[in-house]
């Protein structure tokens, strides 16, 4: 019995161990973990792949109809019809070979679990980038392992920030999460390029001031045409639309403006933590160029891609 006041075990990552997270992959340990916590979608491959099991599909099928028991909202979800069919194949042909199963490669079809997945690519991503940060920091000298930790916890508000720019600007769509992991995810991208470039490797390209200020000019014209097609969508739906869609949707606008004007003050924040940082990185350069203002130009030149950037692409599902 637990004493009052005791504090409770920590939560096993289950998704941690299965897909080595913060280490090395364990199996065994994952299995365990999502058997305590019936987490059938992800029972259910490791029977198939063999994976902390001997590969057994006749197990796997029983744990397919005990969740369907379970839960039978279940029955003809996409992901149990996935798991039917592949189950289906290799019961029609044992012995193989079967190609690796993978939920979400292979089997999550509904929005909730295509969600999940994305949340799941990047606190994988989040990991490997933090990795990466410490072994760039640890070859830093302190006044500099300082700039790069402003950076980094400037960048990660930022980063919110876009994502929830990025969702409302799908937020007629069902696939606005996913919509909003893609722009974090490439906003990740971009920083992690940026570091290894200027940081790690030192080869932040010099710009002037000329080069600055058209970077700036594009930013901004990028950044207005982006705030003019998303109230230009909405002013014609509103002129077809009915009072009550009016009434539902009408306060998107203001949102979005909100929304991009929020991500972009917390940009500027990181872009000058960005150029301070390369005034330490870069102070034996100075003669040469101007490390400050070239790590400007090169943070502002990625601000233009992001804003530009359309995680779901087109054709995949429109915006309002």
């Amino acid at each position: 019995m637990a004493l009052a006041g005791a504090a409770s075990p920590p939560e096993e990552d289950c998704d941690g161990y299965y897909y080595g997270i913060s280490g090395a992959p364990d199996f065994v340990r994952a299995l365990r973990c999502y058997e305590a916590e019936q987490r059938w979608e992800m029972l259910i491959p490791m029977h198939l792949n063999g994976e902390g099991t001997p590969a057994d599909v006749g197990r796997a099928e029983e744990l397919l109809l005990a969740w369907q028991k379970q839960d039978p909202s279940q029955a003809d979800s996409l992901q149990v019809q996935a798991f039917r069919t592949i189950i289906d194949e290799r019961k029609q042909h044992p012995g193989g070979p079967f190609a690796h199963v993978d939920f979400c490669d292979d089997v999550a079809g509904d929005t909730v679990n295509m969600n999940s997945c994305a949340a799941l690519y990047e606190e994988m991503e989040n990991a490997k980038l933090r990795a990466r940060l410490a072994k760039i920091r640890s070859g830093l000298t302190a006044a500099q392992g300082v700039a790069l930790d402003k950076v980094v916890a400037e960048f990660k508000v930022f980063q919110l920030a876009e994502g929830r720019r990025m969702y409302q600007q799908y937020i007629d769509g069902t696939i606005r999460g996913i919509a909003s992991f893609g722009q974090k995810d490439f906003v990740r991208d971009q920083f992690s390029t940026l570091i290894q470039d200027t940081v790690e490797r030192r080869g932040l390209q010099p710009a002037d001031r000329g080069a600055y200020e058209a970077a700036d000019r594009e930013l901004n014209q990028v950044y207005r045409d982006d705030l003019r097609a998303y109230t230009d969508e909405y002013e014609e739906l509103f002129k077809d639309g009915s009072k009550e869609y009016r009434d539902l949707h009408g306060g998107h606008v203001e949102k979005y403006k909100k929304d991009s004007k929020d991500a972009q003050i917390h940009w500027i924040r990181y872009r000058d933590l960005c150029a301070e940082l390369a005034r330490l990185l870069y102070k034996g350069k100075k003669a040469a160029f101007d490390p400050a203002l070239s790590m400007k130009t090169a943070v502002t030149r990625i601000r233009v891609l992001e804003l530009r950037n359309d995680p779901i692409g087109p054709g995949d599902e429109e915006k309002p």
